[in-house]
């Protein structure tokens, strides 16, 4: 069965990348605007080069696209309690826009009052 998710939205967090044995993983999050004023809290992975470009090239805020497979991972917690988490592996992502960062310039020449 094959199923594919795309979204676009901000990212919540700058992507933090860790070793996964001969691999490296990115995780980040984006926040999608819905219906209205819901909005949806996705928690995402990317692997390798993919990962390292999405840290390097953009920060909390930034506007992307992804697309890849929904996963869950499940696992019991230390009291043997089942928990599971729902994240989108994302195999494609498109660098949108970047929000404006806050102008620390400050004015010269005379002030016209």
């Amino acid at each position: 069965m094959f199923q594919s998710y795309q979204a676009v939205g901000r990212l919540t967090r700058d992507t933090e990348v860790r070793d996964a044995g001969e691999h490296k993983v990115g995780d980040f999050g984006i926040a999608i605007n819905g219906f209205k004023d819901e909005v949806l809290f996705l928690n995402c992975q990317t692997w390798n080069k993919q990962a390292e470009s999405l840290a390097a090239y953009t920060k909390k805020g930034d506007k992307i696209m992804v697309a890849g497979e929904l996963k869950e991972d499940k696992w019991e917690d230390d009291e043997g309690n089942k928990r599971s988490k729902m994240y989108l592996n994302a195999n494609r992502i498109v660098f949108l826009e970047s929000k404006p960062q806050e102008s620390t310039a400050t004015p010269t020449g005379d002030v016209p009052f």
